[in-house]
């Protein structure tokens, strides 16, 4: 008797063991000259689709489809030997009895792909084996399936060498920033570029509207880590000189996925979970005063105040996202089709993100000489953000109030109820259109030639409101509780032109050359429109119009780079590989004296164990490199231009003002990198190492310089005087401890260091970075630099009488007149991950990844403020700790909250469950799974608990607006979230 689909699965999970309905088969099968069966990932279990499946001694053969499915007929005999061979995976072989149809064949992948297949930082296509330097790359699709990710940084962080992805907060809907190898420049941007399939988009890292701690919103989250098949990470200039003027510091290349030959698979993707704020009760701070009239001190914790009220500050925020997906195609036609829906909520009732993205990518065989690939993606994305408005954010209020508010207004918090905070709206908006079109030529066996053309369009829309209050400015808000609109529509435009040819020739003897030339255009432009409107007449009022007092402007940025290269790379045998290459570029923010750069690049690569000598039975693989290469970083689009700015003159007339002096010699930064490294492979291909040292040198690195005030111009020149040291090196382990058939483990370590170093300033030897920040010559960029009280005196009462500071050398000098020391770096020093995949029955897999990073620190401007300038810490009112008051006496707050923001976490976790196939097939579906993950469940060590016994709610807070600053105030906590995935394929 056949029961409801998904009843009967529920009836079979509560009844059966995984194994047992495995072991269960169809009785009275007949016996067929065919066999049939799936192919899979040992270490995912997802299908492997492509794979070549040949039975020995035969002409019998063919490919897995997109489900992973095969079969082959016209069989004999009992039993057959299947082989399967799959680029990335090693050869397996296994007998087979002929009418089995139920065969499942695990492939383990190799430790060292050296045939795996490279696109970015290269002409075309090209092998790992080619390559001199190391190229990161994630099987996204792989990923998102067993560790759902909401965003493309979720998927980026911690899963490379030397890629750092620093979010530091728990707002729905923010971002973070990404750095590769570290901090190279002091006034550019550290942001890598962003291609999405060859195109270049918007990466901007602070979009949004300017909320409490600047705008915090990450375009490369736009895009859906469920349309994405793979990342590719090139990590500096040694990989990027193909890429030119702006690709120093490094590059990521998003491809999306792609429809397979074979008949149409339809994908449905389930997801529900939760966000929430681990422990807040145990976590969030009680604050302190001492009462005046009775000299005693009191205490109020707000998060227990408001439970008790009933109308507690945090919720569980609930997550539901729906994916459909339709791909297939035939020889002459593939697609892939899907659309998306995101619906996710924070911690606090008025932070949600709703996200909608569908893509299309078509790939078409013309014939068998031309292939064209159309990519169409768009995503709407609507987010309310939870920091509100500068000096109104809830963490703000929490932080910072004080018993002797509670019997006021504001109930002990600082300025404003959590009521009142959540009236008010910051929203950021966009709708954004990628295009892309790739077109493969080869018009001859020896040439091959490409042209990807583009476009990332991106209409955005950020607003903050303060709605006018029936009570007008006696509200919390003062004056912007009659009303308060700030309102920005932006449009970016980002075009692709990039063409490469490659002529291959075969020169005899084992020896190879190929020479590739290649053109390529870029152009960015920004069209900002703002208004501001203030004074609304009555609440229901909210646009700009409505106001009584209103206000506007316009602004349009554009930038353009042209440029051109060369590169040979010679061949031997197939195992040594030498690559030379140059590019030139010309932008339009170079100054008008300077015209063209030129970035060299060279490259060797040896794959030592195919020589005949090698005779290393435990050492499988060794491909040993190095690589040297230039490419730059331009100029902001006006840095070099000479400008001037309206102004209201005598009788009201209109006249200009010196506004920017320029430097028509400005040219841009040039980045410089020596890669060295090896890949390796051991005990039988179960254990591969990858390892890379790097030293990378910016040089005319540009920086601020003030301006003589007899030019007649206000404020700093743009100039080349700098230069900036980068090295460190890279590690990443994988290793296959167990692979049998009803069992897999494996394991996985990344580790990865920098240093910097701020190497030459030119005749400032000293630039401010901000607050406690400097860039200084000899020490880190943007290094910590402040009087470091090291003992101090109390009297009886707590009162300071004596306070010594450290010295640059010798003994301690009175604080007063102490200098500034060098006391560390705001950037992690060292970073890794390890993680763990077991799979058990062939069905069950379980994972877990905690991520680590340290050697830096922070300065929480939350506790900092607490014991000095709020004075609402428990230290600050028992006055028994020296230095803290030592420290409060003489004003220094930032200092006062100074820590070690080293840590690990259980970054993610999840259990995956494959249901049999005879399961799911009662609902026609071909394969389904059951994923529970978490993320930020737990955080394992952090090096500093508390300062001065006030604790530190996450030592990875941070401000993400800014790359170098290492301050951070009244962010919200990254959320711990909890989240079940059901994927069926039909």
């Amino acid at each position: 008797m056949r029961t409801g689909g998904l009843g009967q699965i529920v009836a079979l999970l509560l009844g059966l063991t995984p194994w047992g309905l495995v072991a269960q088969a169809d009785q009275g099968m007949s016996q067929e000259a065919v066999v049939a069966g799936l192919i899979v990932n040992a270490s995912s279990l997802r299908p492997v689709a492509g794979a070549q499946i040949v039975v020995i001694d035969t002409q019998v053969g063919g490919l897995s489809d997109g489900r992973g499915r095969f079969r082959l007929t016209g069989l004999t005999g009992e039993t057959v030997t299947l082989r399967v061979v799959m680029l990335g995976y090693q050869e397996v072989s296994q007998e087979v009895r002929v009418g089995d149809q139920d065969i499942r064949l695990a492939l383990q992948e190799t430790a060292i792909a050296l045939d795996q297949i490279i696109v970015t930082g290269t002409p075309g296509q090209t092998r790992t084996r080619s390559i001199g330097n190391s190229v990161g790359k994630l099987d996204v699709a792989e990923i998102t399936e067993f560790a759902p990710a909401a965003t493309v940084q979720d998927v980026l962080g911690g899963r490379i060498p030397g890629v750092a992805v620093l979010t530091g907060q728990g707002n729905v809907g923010t971002g973070g920033v990404t750095q590769v190898r570290g901090l190279a420049t002091v006034s550019l941007t550290n942001e890598p570029l962003i291609f999405v399939d060859g195109i270049r988009v918007n990466n901007n890292p602070r979009a949004g509207p300017s909320i409490r701690g600047g705008r915090q919103v990450s375009r490369i989250n736009d895009f859906n880590p469920e349309d994405i098949e793979s990342i590719e990470v090139i990590k500096g200039p040694a990989a990027a000189t193909l890429y030119g003027t702006e690709a120093s510091n490094g590059v990521i290349q998003i491809i999306t996925k792609r429809g397979n030959r074979g008949e149409a698979q339809f994908d449905l993707t389930v997801r529900q979970g939760a966000n929430w704020l681990s422990d807040p009760g145990g976590r969030l701070p009680t604050n302190y005063w001492t009462n005046p009239s009775t000299g005693q001190i009191e205490s109020l914790n707000l998060f227990e105040q408001e439970e008790a009220l009933g109308d507690p500050m945090f919720r569980t925020g609930i997550v539901q996202g729906y994916t459909i997906s339709l791909s297939g195609g035939s020889q002459s036609l593939r697609y892939y089709i899907s659309g998306q829906y995101d619906d996710e909520q924070g911690v606090v009732d008025y932070n949600w993100r709703k996200r909608f993205s569908t893509r299309m990518n078509l790939t078409a065989t013309v014939s068998e000489r031309l292939d064209v690939t159309s990519n169409f993606g768009f995503v709407r994305n609507k987010t309310r953000l939870g920091q509100a408005a500068n000096g109104w954010d809830l963490m703000g209020q929490i932080h910072w109030g004080s018993p002797s508010r509670a019997s006021g207004s504001t109930r002990g918090f600082l300025r404003a109820t959590p009521q009142a905070v959540a009236t008010i709206e910051s929203f950021a908006e966009i709708d954004r259109f990628t295009w892309s079109t790739n077109v493969n030529h080869r018009p001859t066996d020896w040439l091959i030639h490409r042209l990807n053309l583009g476009a990332d369009v991106g209409d955005e829309t950020n607003s903050i409101l303060f709605p006018r209050h029936p009570t007008g400015d006696a509200f919390f808000f003062g004056g912007a509780s009659l009303g308060d609109k700030n309102l920005e529509r932006q449009r970016s435009t980002y075009v692709t032109v990039d063409w490469a040819a490659t002529a291959d020739f075969d020169l005899g003897e084992g020896l190879n050359a190929a020479t590739s030339a290649g053109f390529q255009y870029y152009s960015r432009r920004f069209e900002l429109n703002s208004a501001r409107g203030r004074v609304f007449p009555a609440p229901s009022v909210t646009t700009i119009d409505g106001a009584a007092v209103t206000f506007g402007g316009e602004d349009i940025l554009e930038n353009k780079t042209v440029g051109l290269y060369v590169q040979e790379q010679v061949s031997l045998n197939d195992r040594i590989f030498l690559t030379a290459a140059v590019r030139g570029d010309d932008n339009s923010a170079f100054g008008v004296n300077f015209d063209f750069v030129t970035y060299p690049k060279f490259s060797a690569t040896w794959v030592v164990n195919e020589e005949a000598f090698w005779n290393v039975s435990w050492l499988d693989a060794l491909k040993l490199r190095g690589a040297w290469g230039q490419a730059g970083q331009q100029p902001d689009v006006f840095a070099a231009a000479r400008l001037y700015q309206p102004a209201t003159g005598p009788g009201d007339a209109s006249v200009l003002t010196p506004q920017n002096i320029g430097n028509p010699d400005l040219k841009p930064e040039k980045g410089q990198e020596l890669e060295v490294g090896f890949d390796a492979g051991f005990l039988q291909d179960r254990i591969g190492v990858e390892f890379s040292y790097y030293d990378q040198r910016t040089r005319d690195a540009i920086v601020q310089r003030q301006v003589s005030p007899s030019s007649g111009f206000p404020g700093s020149q743009f100039v080349n005087v700098g230069e900036i040291r980068n090295q460190g090196f890279e590690v990443g382990v994988t290793g296959s401890v167990v692979a049998q058939d009803q069992l897999g483990w494996d394991l996985g370590f990344t580790f990865s260091t920098n240093s910097n170093e701020v190497v030459s300033l030119g005749d400032l030897s000293t630039i401010s970075a901000g607050g406690l920040q400097l860039h200084k010559e000899g020490y880190p960029v943007g290094g910590y630099f402040f009087r470091n009280v090291v003992s101090a005196t109390l009297d009886g009462s707590g009162n300071v009488t004596e306070s010594l500071c450290e010295a640059e050398s010798g003994s301690p000098v009175p604080c007063a007149g102490a200098p500034r020391v060098f006391m560390g770096r705001p950037n992690p020093k060292w970073q890794g991950n390890a993680y763990t995949t077991v799979n058990l029955f062939g069905s069950l897999r379980l994972f877990a990844n905690i991520d680590f990073r340290g050697g830096h620190h922070l300065i929480s401007g939350d506790i900092g403020a607490a014991h000095v300038l709020l004075r609402n810490s428990l230290a600050v009112h028992e006055r028994t700790d020296p230095i803290l008051m030592a420290l409060a006496g003489q004003r220094m707050w930032r200092e006062s909250g100074y820590m070690d923001a080293s840590f690990a976490k259980l970054r993610e976790v999840s259990v995956s469950y494959t249901l049999p196939e005879r399961v799911v097939t009662n609902i026609g579906a071909s394969r389904a799974t059951l994923t529970v993950s978490g993320r930020n469940l737990w955080t394992i060590w952090q090096a500093t608990e508390d300062i001065f016994g006030r604790e530190v709610l996450d030592p990875e807070n941070r401000l993400t607006s800014s790359e170098l600053s290492g301050y951070f105030q009244t962010v919200l906590p990254q959320y711990a979230s909890l989240l079940a995935t059901v994927r069926l394929q039909f």
